[in-house]
């Protein structure tokens, strides 16, 4: 990766890697990004790895829900709800 850059949930990433067309599906497979695409054409270095540039959305996986307060007041030490 040679560059990285992270506006308003819009990720762009420029670099290089021995298969660049690879990554697009990598990302996607992720649960945190989504609608990525290379914005530009994948072409080879002097040493042969392919240069990329790439953008993605990204995306907050939802996470468990957390445990939902009692609808009435608390249990007391015999185990019935006081108001």
């Amino acid at each position: 990766m040679t560059q990285l850059n992270l506006e308003e949930g819009q990720l762009r990433i420029q670099g290089t890697a021995g298969q660049a067309a690879a990554l697009p599906r990598i990302l996607e497979d992720s649960r945190h990004f989504g609608q990525v695409e290379l914005v530009a054409s994948i072409n080879r270095d002097s040493k042969g790895r392919e240069t990329f540039h790439l953008q993605a959305r990204l995306q907050v996986p939802a996470g468990p829900k957390p445990p939902s307060a009692p609808a009435s007041g608390p249990e007391d030490s015999r185990g019935e709800v006081t108001p």
